[in-house]
């Protein structure tokens, strides 16, 4: 189902980093990180989803763009964890898409892109 209405997230899924890095790492770990060569923090931004943290104040929502502060830095508290992320299914995400150019040993992007669009125009 997510190939259909979120194909962008599907791709980034597919083409991150090394294989054994994907069969053990989390999305809200990757995320946590902030690392800025992970597929992840792009597609959530162009997906605008949103990044649901519970800790000792309650659960919050934060949107992308406020999560991520800095390099390897967001604004999630010391002592949360990270419990959701929220990806709207509209046209703009069933029309979503991922490209990178990887990096060869490890497969971390040296570049990467993700657009979704309101249109029905086949991307990748």
């Amino acid at each position: 189902m997510t190939q259909q209405k979120t194909p962008g997230f599907s791709q980034a899924a597919a083409q991150n980093v090394a294989v054994h890095v994907r069969n053990r790492g989390t999305i809200g770990g990757v995320l946590a990180h902030s690392d800025p060569q992970a597929d992840y923090p792009g597609v959530v931004l162009a997906l605008d989803a949103t990044i649901v943290p519970q800790g000792s104040a309650g659960e919050r929502i934060i949107d992308p763009s406020d999560f991520f502060t800095g390099l390897w830095e967001t604004s999630f508290a010391e002592n949360g964890i990270l419990t959701s992320v929220r990806i709207p299914t509209d046209s703009a995400n069933a029309n979503s898409c991922y490209l990178k150019f990887p990096q060869p040993a490890f497969r971390y992007p040296y570049v990467g892109c993700a657009v979704a669009m309101r249109t029905s125009v086949k991307l990748c």
